[in-house]
């Protein structure tokens, strides 16, 4: 894949992408899930425990946008961590059942590899991202 204005076109809302830019402009999605997990690693869709998320543009530059969704309506906490593990970002997310739609500013992240997690009491789910 080459990618001539920075921008992964795989990594549009709802295809379950989330990905990361190789040395050879391929794109890989990385999904660590922990609990019960059912279903297609291809684009994270958790049919059991229910909780799954996009996150998009991807490469990211000014704003990473997560989609949450989770089947019971339980607290998420999202955090970003950087390849050495220091936190960049924890939020707390309401208990609701459904889809949740946050905008997290990564304007004053430097370039590099993060990995975003989000987990609830039953689950929790990692993807890594990259910010340019």
């Amino acid at each position: 894949m080459s990618m001539t204005d920075g921008t992964d076109p795989d990594s549009t809302p709802g295809n379950g992408a989330c990905c990361a830019v190789t040395e050879d402009d391929e794109t890989q999605t990385v999904i660590e899930v922990t609990g019960n997990f059912t279903g297609n690693t291809d684009n994270a869709e958790n049919l059991s425990g229910g909780l799954s998320f996009d996150a998009y543009p991807v490469p990211a530059r000014e704003v990473l946008t997560v989609d949450l969704t989770q089947n019971t309506a339980q607290i998420v906490t999202s955090r970003i961590t950087d390849i050495h593990g220091r936190v960049h970002f924890v939020q707390e997310n309401e208990a609701v059942r459904g889809m949740q739609h946050n905008v997290i500013s990564t304007a004053h992240f430097a370039p590099g590899i993060y990995l975003l997690t989000a987990e609830n009491e039953e689950e929790r789910v990692t993807r890594r991202f990259v910010k340019m």
